[in-house]
């Protein structure tokens, strides 16, 4: 299971470099929707700094491929 950091939206001080220090991939928005998205996706995998702050590689982890069952 792989680990992920988080912390919320206005969160002072922020962890995220320490995340990052340690390569543990991190959501910095837990309290807003897509930050539960996003970690749920790092949760199944997806790997870097998720989120709204200036940390962050983007909001959410990029999607592909389809649905199963298509």
């Amino acid at each position: 299971m792989p680990a992920v950091g988080v912390e919320l939206t206005h969160s002072e001080p922020s962890q995220i470099a320490w995340y990052k220090g340690h390569k543990i991939s991190s959501v910095d928005d837990l309290d807003a929707p897509a930050g539960r998205a996003a970690l749920l996706y790092a949760l199944s995998g997806s790997r870097g700094s998720f989120g709204v702050k200036g940390t962050a590689n983007s909001l959410l982890p990029a999607v592909t491929g389809s649905p199963s069952g298509l």
